[in-house]
C-alpha cells in the first residue's frame, strides 16, 4: 500500500516535488487503485450428502455462530442438483454448518430434539476476511414426518390457536414446541423414536398421546380430537 504524508510539499522517489493540488490528485488515484484490489469477502462452499454419500438436492444450509446461537442462523441457501452450496460474505467467527430438508425427515439440527442420533456437523473458523472454506455436510438417518390434524370432538372442525409439544418418550427435556398451522395441522420432521405428543388450545382440555412411534423415512398421520371441559 502507498502512503503519503499530509504536508504541503511531498518529495517523490524520483526527486520531484509536488504541491497540495497535485498531492490531492495523487491521493485520489491511489484510492482508486487500492479499492478495486480489496480482498474478496469470506466464502463457505461445500456439498450435502446422505448416508449413501449421494448428493442431497434442495437442502437448506445455514451457518450458526457457536457463541451467538440465540441470534439464529446466518444465511439460508439451497443446494443445487449436485448437492452443492455457496454462502458468501461470511463475517469473522466460529460456526456450525447445518443442513436440513424437512419434507425428507431432516429437521433443523440446531434443535437438540431433532439432532438426536445425527452425525456431528462441521465446525469452521473464519479468521480472515478473504478466507475460502470448503466443507462436506453429512446427513444421518432421516427421521419421519408427523402430520396431524387437530379437530373439535363435537363439531368436527379444525381447532384454531392450538399449540403442540413433541418430546422424546422418557426424556421430556428434549422437545420442540410450536403453533399449529392456521387450518389446525401439524407438519414436522421428527427423529425415528418413540415420542410423546401434547396439544393445548384455549377453551379445550389438553390432548395427550404417548409413545407415538416414528419410523425413518415414513410419514405418520394422526387425527387429534380435542374436547371442551365439562361444566
Amino acid at each position: 500500500m502507498l502512503l503519503f504524508a499530509a504536508c504541503p510539499r511531498v518529495r517523490l522517489f524520483w526527486g520531484r516535488c509536488i504541491g497540495e493540488n497535485a498531492m490531492t490528485k495523487v491521493c485520489l488515484i491511489v484510492l482508486l487503485l487500492i479499492f478495486p484490489l480489496a480482498a474478496a469477502p469470506a466464502t463457505v462452499r461445500g456439498v450435502v450428502i446422505n448416508p449413501s454419500k449421494a448428493p442431497v438436492l434442495d437442502a437448506k444450509v445455514s451457518l450458526t455462530d457457536i457463541y451467538k446461537a440465540a441470534a439464529g442462523a446466518l444465511n439460508y441457501v439451497a443446494t443445487d442438483s449436485h448437492g452443492r452450496f455457496t454462502i458468501a460474505n461470511v463475517p469473522l467467527g466460529t460456526y456450525f454448518v447445518h443442513a436440513q430438508k424437512r419434507d425428507s425427515g431432516y429437521g433443523d439440527p440446531a434443535f437438540a430434539f431433532v439432532a438426536v442420533g445425527a452425525p456431528a456437523f462441521p465446525k469452521i473458523k473464519i479468521e480472515t476476511e478473504d478466507q475460502q472454506e470448503s466443507v462436506t455436510v453429512k446427513l444421518g438417518k432421516p427421521g419421519g414426518v408427523l402430520a396431524a390434524s387437530i379437530v373439535d370432538a363435537e363439531r368436527g372442525t379444525s381447532v384454531e390457536r392450538a399449540r403442540y409439544r413433541l418430546s422424546i418418550a422418557g426424556d421430556p427435556h428434549l422437545y420442540i414446541s410450536s403453533s399449529v398451522t392456521e387450518d389446525g395441522k401439524i407438519l414436522t420432521p421428527a427423529p425415528p423414536l418413540l415420542l410423546d405428543l401434547e396439544v393445548t388450545a384455549p377453551g379445550y382440555e389438553a390432548a395427550i398421546m404417548l409413545n407415538v412411534k416414528m419410523e425413518s423415512g415414513a410419514r405418520k398421520t394422526l387425527i387429534i380430537t380435542m374436547r371442551k371441559p365439562h361444566q
